[in-house]
């Protein structure tokens, strides 16, 4: 279905039920009313490598908190070596100290490694918080996004 303002929303099936996918372009500076029609929470956890972070993280932080969510921004060091146990534990326990609880979201803005990264936290988060997916790169878009794949990598 297509709205007037050109966004698609696609119901999709995951293990924990349906879900819509929102496609459209520009998206990225409607997050925050978005955010409040498909994923209210209390809190939002913004969670960004340091590359996306530094282009999109402070302006999309303040486009939120603009908004009235509450909202905080957990960034990470770039790259397909951090996608790893050491750096999920250290976004589980900084999101931990921070006092996010289960009526959270987190919100995983970047590419593949930020959207499997972010995915696995918020799996397994006290049990599982909402996430919201927010590619910024094609494959992300067309594959880590989508699907529920989520993790990260090992050394076997």
């Amino acid at each position: 279905m297509t709205d007037k303002a050109g966004l698609i929303a696609v119901t999709t099936s995951g293990s924990s039920g349906p879900y819509e996918v929102l496609v459209g372009r520009g998206l990225l500076g409607s997050l925050a009313p978005l955010l409040q029609e498909y994923a209210p929470a209390y809190r939002y956890a913004l969670v960004s490598d340091s590359n996306v972070a530094g282009l999109y993280g402070e302006a999309t932080l303040r486009q939120l908190k603009d908004a009235g969510l509450k909202a905080e921004l957990f960034t990470f060091e770039a790259g397909e070596r951090n996608k790893n146990r050491t750096t999920w534990s250290e976004l589980t326990d900084r999101l931990l100290r921070a006092g996010f609880g289960r009526d959270s979201c987190l919100i995983a803005m970047g590419g593949g490694v930020t959207g499997d990264l972010g995915g696995f936290v918020a799996a397994t988060y006290l049990r599982d918080i909402p996430v919201v997916q927010v590619p910024t790169r094609l494959v992300a878009m067309i594959d880590a996004s989508i699907g529920g794949k989520t993790g990260v990598d090992v050394e076997a």
